[in-house]
């Protein structure tokens, strides 16, 4: 999560807590509010936009111009009856972070439900604030929270069988600080962490993995809902 360090994300009484209309964001004041909501809270969730293809550029624009990235200027996540990607199929999909395989990962990433029929069971949208995550840990396991500070972990992304094949690897801890040691990153995505060098392997790593993912899933700040 992207939330402020000092202001973390609490679970509404009702809706997603940040949010905003589409059609608030045709002017200044409302594309300034839309980016105070997701530099506070680490998201904003903007309603009611156009659900046409590539509609997700018109949300995009209304803050920066939107960069390619490996899969180019939009993916279109859909299930697949073959899918190369956990994201293409009916599969849970557990919290994780997209592009932590990456030295600079993008600071901001949109994300566009076009359609999402009543009938279908599952396909809910799932935020935690790992930040208030990693906080926690700090509080209450301090050595755990050390090595996930200072223990290299390999996240990658390889991925030939695709039209511009990909190959990225990159390492750095679970949790980056700041030189005032405050938590300015966090890194989770288990579903895309390589082969780590055999010395970051520990019993304390292990012991200091399964407790943060276990407060990742059973963590206060967790909203749960459905799209459409």
């Amino acid at each position: 999560s992207a939330a402020a360090k000092m202001c973390y994300l609490r679970k509404p009484k009702q809706g997603w807590g940040s949010e905003i209309d589409f059609s608030q964001t045709n002017n200044q004041k409302g594309q300034y509010d839309m980016t105070q909501k997701i530099a506070k809270n680490g998201f904003c969730v903007a309603k009611n936009c156009p659900t046409k293809k590539n509609g997700v550029l018109d949300v995009c624009h209304k803050i920066s111009e939107p960069i390619p990235f490996l899969y180019g200027l939009v993916q279109n996540i859909v299930n697949e009856p073959n899918p190369t990607n956990i994201a293409f199929s009916d599969a849970f999909l557990a919290p994780h972070m997209d592009m932590v395989y990456m030295e600079s990962p993008p600071g901001l990433q949109y994300l566009l439900c076009r359609r999402n029929d009543d009938c279908v069971k599952g396909g809910e949208s799932i935020l935690i604030d790992a930040f208030e995550v990693a906080e926690h840990l700090r509080a209450n396991h301090p050595r755990d929270f050390e090595t996930l500070c200072t223990v290299p972990v390999r996240f990658q992304k390889i991925h030939w069988e695709r039209e511009n094949p990909v190959y990225f690897e990159w390492e750095q801890p679970h949790i980056v600080l700041d030189n005032k040691g405050q938590i300015s990153r966090v890194n989770w995505a288990p579903a895309f962490e390589g082969k780590s060098r055999r010395s970051s392997m520990t019993n304390e790593y292990i012991q200091a993995y399964r407790r943060f993912m276990k407060q990742v899933d059973e963590s206060d700040t967790k909203i749960v809902k459905k799209l459409n």
